[in-house]
């Protein structure tokens, strides 16, 4: 049997771990940098991202469409997100119990979501005291050829 030992060819040194201690901040400086770097185009990114997909949901709507293929064989299409937040927490507690859902008290907010989310979608109400919020996007569904 072998036994590794660190610093050698079996089991090499951790990256950084032969730096200073000086050189272990000089580089976690630079990549602390180069990550808010990075972090504030993915910022611009997805800002950009939200007009296209602003622009396109209202251009779709426009025409009647809710999805369009491109000539690359991508699906882009309209998708509906209900965010929940409990408005009349009286209405709701009161729901709960006439309902006998007791178990709803210790939900998260994403599993109530994901609850909303279908009974709107089996044409139901959601439950008194709970306010929707839809927010739309676009989803992108790629070719497989």
């Amino acid at each position: 049997m072998k036994v590794a030992v660190r610093g050698t060819e079996d089991e090499p040194l951790p990256p950084y771990a032969t730096l200073s201690k000086t050189d272990k901040g000089k580089e976690y400086c630079k990549l602390r940098d180069e990550k808010d770097r990075l972090e504030a185009l993915i910022s611009e990114i997805n800002l950009k991202l939200e007009a296209l997909v602003q622009l396109t949901i209202k251009e779709l709507e426009q025409d009647g469409m809710n999805l369009f293929r491109l000539d690359s064989g991508d699906t882009l299409s309209i998708k509906d997100e209900p965010y929940v937040s409990v408005e009349d927490r009286t209405k709701f507690l009161q729901w709960i119990k006439e309902t006998s859902q007791e178990d709803l008290l210790t939900v998260n907010y994403m599993t109530m979501s994901s609850i909303v989310k279908g009974l709107l979608q089996s044409g139901e109400n959601p439950p008194p005291g709970i306010k929707v919020f839809l927010k739309q996007s676009i989803t992108r569904r790629q070719s497989r050829g």
